[in-house]
């Protein structure tokens, strides 16, 4: 016991008398070939910040320049960033080979500077949904444009860079030219197995459409990693793969030019969703009825399943006129007798 004692209580002195030795930082000052704009140089400060982690740093505007106290490896990041952002004009690296940078002292911590082709800074509707696009559907905390070449700075797990250059690939296209992607599969960190994938919209081409698919899916079918990106008409969606397979389902029967009555097109109206949905609410179906063709009808609709059926599930698009209803089997057979009694033809006035 005594000498138990006598180790602890030196470990204690020990302890108490050790100090921790910071790591050494130096001053750094970044000029620029290509001197960026007043605006330019804000972003690229705000990129380091953001992206870099970097927390000590100045930015002279008369000289363009950039200063940075850190340590040996933020400066060597610092450095490599810049000289990615230091470039001409977008055309000069639109073509370059994919460039990124692996964080020192990290296993799986990457950088990685997308050169976007086709989606223009001006006006910066379309970058700005490109970076909530990675932001909710990816899970990119740390991303940030860069105006003057258009790129996309982004910082995360291999994962992520990976989902982030499907979508990017994805969003990044001339409008038309792609109709439709595959699904991307991959390692969520701490989620498991997800799915990301981008549809692009056929015949929803004004926002208010759009929206409504989007809204629908939202509600209907409980997908939250979800966005629009309205250049192209398309929504980036990820989840798992029933996720994925009824949003599939739900676009396919709203993404009409009109609404079926029989054929092929018909089979698109009910959805079993697997078993991973909760006990009693696993049926999604799409009613397209003739004659409730008002707003007023279709809210009046709306309210009468959620009030007499508790079905609490259930969205429109407005054209042409759909409603979609999620609940047990019981609820969607029943939800189809009262739409079918709603539906009815207006009775002529003698």
């Amino acid at each position: 016991m005594r000498l138990t004692s006598i180790v602890f209580a030196s470990l204690l002195m020990l302890t108490a008398g050790a100090t921790i030795v910071p790591a050494q930082t130096t001053s750094q000052t970044f000029d620029f070939t290509n001197k960026p704009s007043a605006q330019g140089l804000q972003e690229i400060a705000t990129i380091l910040r953001t992206v870099g982690n970097i927390k000590q740093l100045s930015v002279d505007a008369a000289a363009s320049t950039v200063t940075v106290q850190g340590t040996a490896d933020e400066l060597s990041m610092t450095a490599w960033i810049v000289h990615e952002l230091d470039q001409p004009n977008a055309q000069s690296v639109s073509s370059s080979p994919a460039q990124q940078y692996l964080v020192a002292g990290q296993s799986d911590d990457v950088i990685r500077v997308f050169h976007l082709a086709n989606i223009s800074p001006q006006p910066p509707q379309a970058m700005q949904e490109a970076l909530t696009i990675l932001r909710t559907v990816a899970d990119v905390q740390k991303v940030y444009n860069y105006t003057a070449l258009a790129d996309l700075v982004v910082r995360g797990p291999a994962s992520q860079i990976a989902v982030s250059e499907y979508l990017i690939n994805s969003l990044d296209v001339v409008k038309g030219s792609v109709t439709t992607t595959a699904e991307y599969q991959y390692q969520a960190p701490g989620q498991g197995s997800q799915v990301a994938r981008v549809f692009y919209l056929a015949h929803a081409t004004t926002p208010q459409s759009v929206q409504e698919i989007l809204t629908v899916i939202r509600t209907v079918a409980d997908i939250q990693k979800i966005f629009n990106f309205t250049p192209l008409n398309a929504l980036a969606i990820r989840g798992t793969a029933n996720d994925i397979a009824v949003c599939d389902f739900l676009i396919q029967s709203l993404d009409i030019a009109s609404a079926p009555s029989t054929g092929p097109s018909a089979s698109l109206r009910e959805y079993h969703m697997p078993g991973n949905a909760r006990a009693g609410d696993s049926f999604v179906r799409v009613f397209y009825p003739a004659h409730i063709d008002t707003q007023a009808g279709i809210q009046q609709t709306i309210t009468q399943l959620r009030t007499d059926l508790q079905i609490m599930k259930v969205f429109n698009r407005s054209s042409p006129t759909a409603l979609v209803v999620r609940g047990s089997a019981d609820q969607i057979a029943k939800a189809e007798l009262l739409i079918k009694d709603r539906d009815q033809p207006a009775k002529s006035t003698p």
